[in-house]
């Protein structure tokens, strides 16, 4: 038990290691600081052993020792503090200076979020939700991120939004969806800017504001969110709320591709294949299309196949080509199909390639259809070609050039 004493020293001393930390009145000196906090956490100051906990995390005036981190923040939260409780947490999710425990992460989350730490409530939302060391459960997640919410938590203001956008864990809601964005987004929150953008984009939850969109958009996108950079200059190329300026839209395009977004990879390698907002560069194009398709991007897929086809920026390659084709038209794609009909027709497979124009026309891809009329054009010229052919030997061998015989 520690008396008045040892109480009164362990604050004074904890309020000297924060100076200390901050330089306030002296130097600042985290080696000293420390020095303080552990005076302090031996009078049994849970605020000093919490401090101990990030010094030796973040490695303050000491190394690195995750290990000894973990064991102060696990002291700390032994006396009640619900910081440190979060801390504990978070080294168990992630295995940082102890073995890693979704189930005991979950624990010490919710003990933190019972005592109103926001970021707790967060993130025992998050458990709740993905099924993380507790029992999936969406309306319990709900619950906690709207705990968070209300604690102007923009995190968990943005994960309220998504359950009232999608109706998971309550009632599908676009305009409760939207206002929480719009209370997250005003903390500049890279998720919830993005997703206003969309909402106004497409009226969902709020007028339909095509200006509004790429104000949210170009927010999101200058925060480093792919997804906004990829939106933004689609609106800038078509002029969707926006001055059409296509060197612009290439540049977030370039941009969000460098994150690794294939939509924008794909479109990126149109602008470099067709010359849109810079000069033409088949072979920059075909380098963003097989990037993009390697990450599943279909229409990169056809386009890359269309590549190997024709020597864009690549050598013509008719077999990589229905490889290209092949992979599209297995994930549905209506063109993959149409191309892979044709690839196999052009290679003189029309048996193989006529059912993948089928099945592309049935599904609604006019250019299909209409390649099966020429080819059913083209059969019928060959057939009254063959009738005419035929006639025309028959006739020939009806006459007997020796028959010299007058007529009667």
């Amino acid at each position: 038990m520690t008396n008045a004493g040892s109480v009164d020293s362990g604050l004074a001393h904890f309020g000297l290691g924060m100076c200390h930390l901050r330089g306030k009145g002296v130097e600042k000196d985290a080696k000293k600081a420390i020095e303080w906090f552990k005076k302090s956490a031996e009078a049994g100051n849970r605020n000093a052993l919490f401090n101990l906990g990030v010094c030796y995390s973040q490695g303050l005036g000491t190394e690195v020792d995750r290990a000894v981190a973990f064991d102060y923040f696990q002291q700390a939260a032994e006396l009640g503090d619900s910081k440190a409780m979060l801390q504990v947490g978070v080294c168990f999710i992630s295995g940082s200076g102890v073995e890693a425990s979704e189930a005991s992460a979950a624990e010490m989350f919710e003990k933190a979020a019972v005592l109103g730490e926001s970021v707790a409530q967060y993130n025992i939302g998050v458990c709740y939700g993905k099924g993380r060391g507790v029992e999936k459960d969406l309306e319990t997640a709900a619950k906690w991120y709207e705990k968070s919410a209300e604690q102007g938590d923009a995190m968990g203001q943005f994960r309220l939004a998504l359950c009232f956008a999608t109706g998971k864990g309550v009632e599908k809601d676009a305009k409760r969806a939207a206002k929480l964005y719009e209370a997250s987004a005003a903390q500049d929150h890279g998720g919830a800017l993005f997703n206003l953008g969309v909402c106004y984009a497409q009226g969902d939850g709020v007028e339909k504001d095509p200006v509004k969109a790429v104000e949210f958009y170009r927010r999101a996108a200058a925060a480093g969110v792919a997804q906004a950079q990829h939106n933004l200059a689609l609106c800038i190329l078509t002029g969707s709320g926006a001055e059409k300026d296509p060197t612009e839209a290439l540049h977030w395009y370039l941009l969000a591709a460098d994150q690794g977004d294939a939509k924008a990879q794909f479109a990126a390698g149109v602008c470099f294949e067709i010359g849109q907002g810079t000069e033409k560069d088949g072979a920059r194009a075909y380098k963003l299309y097989k990037t993009a398709a390697r990450l599943g991007n279909v229409k990169a897929m056809v386009a890359l196949g269309l590549c190997y086809q024709k020597g864009t920026g690549t050598e013509k390659n008719v077999d990589l080509a229905r490889q290209c084709f092949t992979e599209a038209a297995s994930r549905d794609s209506q063109r993959g199909m149409y191309h892979l009909g044709q690839n196999l027709i052009l290679s003189g497979n029309e048996e193989e390639g006529v059912p993948w124009l089928k099945k592309a026309a049935e599904l609604g891809f006019g250019d299909a259809n209409e390649a099966l009329k020429r080819l059913e054009r083209k059969k019928e010229k060959e057939a009254e070609k063959a009738a005419r052919d035929k006639q025309r030997a028959d006739r020939d061998e009806s006459i007997d050039p020796f028959n010299t015989t007058d007529a009667p």
